[in-house]
């Protein structure tokens, strides 16, 4: 016959100082001891431990409604209190807090997943680094018919500021986009008194700005007390815009007008340019004004336009560019 093992009898359960006396059990008895957590077994007329009990059990350090648990110190459960309205649960420094949502932490990668679409709401698109470029209603980067600025055939492209400079530059604006540009000039004073306002032209990606002998032009001046002509067939290093007439530089003295720059992309057919300004004659208050027109004898494609004084800087003044699209 097989010997069946039997467990100890669990005798009761108490604090140390209730333990009855190894004499008064019998051998094997237990005693679940509450003080120091162990489980005594009568054996041999002593008692003796029988086992260790488990520590106490999960001791829950939430005190308020919507508090959460984390591990603090060695892990130890710890409570952390809801944040405010706003906050949002995260990490800063290593440590775990509730903290508001700042520009520095919203990552600018290139994610097109949250864009705005057709079917819901979302993130302005990457732009499109082009200036006549409006966002249409399909999400998506584009020029309005007949150009940009608003509708029409007449586009702004850029406006430069004259501040004690040696020229205004116009560049990486001009492309096939446009048969046609213009510039507006308003108020352009020049440093030295008697100087010549100039126009040249730009070619290449540099650009490079071309004084050269390519320029030829004719204009016809006027002021109340008489007229002249100015220019030459060929052999020119300018477009004169107030037709060598010479301009003043006093306080209330500057140029106003437009220039219009026709073919642009050269070729067999030369760039012309044709223009219209008024300014302070030299020395006095009289008002010229000059008409005139001239071709930029080179078959190289115009990619950049300058405005400058004959010598001296130009003190202030701003200058508009736009381009005329054609139907």
């Amino acid at each position: 016959m097989t010997a069946i093992a039997t467990l100890p009898v669990l005798l009761q359960t108490g604090n140390h100082a209730g333990r009855p006396a190894a004499s008064a059990v019998g051998s094997g008895a237990l005693y679940n001891c509450t003080t120091h957590g162990l489980v005594y077994q009568q054996l041999a007329g002593s008692w003796g431990t029988w086992m260790t009990l488990p520590a106490a059990g999960f001791s829950n350090p939430m005190t308020t409604a919507e508090d959460i648990i984390y591990g603090g110190a060695s892990g130890t459960p710890t409570r952390k209190a809801k944040g405010s309205d706003g906050t949002f649960l995260g990490v800063a420094s290593g440590a775990l807090l509730y903290t508001a949502v700042t520009d520095a932490l919203l990552s600018t990668s290139d994610i097109t997943t949250n864009n705005a679409s057709t079917s819901k709401h979302g993130f302005l698109k990457k732009l499109s680094n082009t200036a006549t470029d409006y966002m249409d209603g399909t999400g998506n980067w584009s020029t309005p018919a007949g150009g940009g600025g608003g509708g029409g055939s007449v586009v702004w492209l850029g406006r430069q500021t004259a501040s004690t400079s040696a020229s205004v530059d116009f560049t990486g604006l001009i492309s096939s986009t446009y048969e046609t540009y213009f510039w507006d000039l308003q108020q352009v004073r020049v440093a030295t008194d008697g100087a010549n306002m100039y126009c040249r032209m730009g070619t290449g990606g540099g650009p490079t700005f071309d004084s050269g002998t390519n320029y030829a032009w004719a204009t016809f001046r006027f002021v109340p007390s008489g007229s002249a002509t100015a220019g030459a067939s060929s052999g020119l290093t300018y477009f004169g815009l107030d037709g060598a007439g010479a301009m003043d530089n006093g306080a209330n003295s500057a140029m106003s007008g437009r220039v219009y720059l026709y073919n642009p992309g050269g070729g067999v057919l030369h760039p012309r340019l044709i223009w219209h300004t008024n300014c302070n004659e030299n020395g006095s208050t009289l008002n010229l004004t000059t008409t005139g027109g001239g071709t930029y004898q080179s078959t190289t494609a115009v990619t950049a336009v300058q405005f400058l004084a004959s010598s001296g800087n130009l003190t202030s003044g701003v200058i508009d560019m736009y381009g005329l699209k054609h139907a």
